[in-house]
This record gives C-alpha cells, sequence and structure tokens, in this order.
C-alpha cells in the first residue's frame, strides 16, 4: 500500500513498500512534476529549457529501473548544474532552488 503526502511541492513518501525502486522513481517523477508545474507558471521560461530538463529526468528513471545508481548520481548532476547555469536566465531563482533542493535530496537518497 503506498502512502504519500504532498510538502512544498515535493512528494515526501511514508511507505508500506518494500521497493526503495518505487520510492526514488516517485521522487524523480515528483521533479518532473515540478519541472511541468514550474513551465505552467511561467517560473520556467521557455519550453525547450523545461524539456531539456524532463530528458535529464527521463534518463535519471531508466539509470535507476536498470539498477545503475553511480549513473542516476551522475545524471542528476548534470541536471542541477544545468539549472545553475539557467537560474535566473530562463529560470526563476525560487524555482531553481527548489529543483536543486529536490535533485540533491534524491541524488543523497540512492
Amino acid at each position: 500500500m503506498k502512502k504519500g503526502v504532498i510538502v512544498s511541492g515535493l512528494l515526501v513518501m511514508a511507505l508500506t513498500l518494500g521497493s526503495a525502486v518505487w520510492a526514488t522513481a516517485a521522487s524523480t517523477d515528483a521533479i518532473m512534476t515540478q519541472v511541468q508545474n514550474y513551465t505552467t507558471t511561467g517560473d520556467i521560461h521557455e519550453e525547450a529549457a523545461a524539456e531539456d530538463l524532463l530528458a535529464m529526468l527521463t534518463s535519471v528513471n531508466t539509470a535507476i529501473a536498470q539498477g545503475d545508481h553511480v549513473a542516476a548520481q551522475s545524471l542528476l548532476e548534470g541536471f542541477i548544474h544545468a539549472v545553475r547555469g539557467l537560474d535566473g536566465k530562463l529560470i526563476s531563482s525560487t524555482a531553481a532552488a527548489s529543483l536543486i533542493s529536490a535533485a540533491e535530496s534524491l541524488s543523497v537518497s540512492l
């Protein structure tokens, strides 16, 4: 049985599931949802930037599904680097800080 609570746009899991893969994939999905929401609100100013970030997160999901946590962490570092590069330009500083924090939390959990 899955249980979850939304806190500041992030999915914080209270799981009664024996799978760490589900928890990390769900966290990646939560970050993807944040990217989509920030695009809708205009905090990510260009659709192309959002699409690039979503593609990076899809690659993270693939690495996690394959059990390659080293690759997933490396891909998350790339995502964080990309967000930092867009901070204040194509992504609002508030959105960038939130996305970076979420990605760092996910990386630590792997």
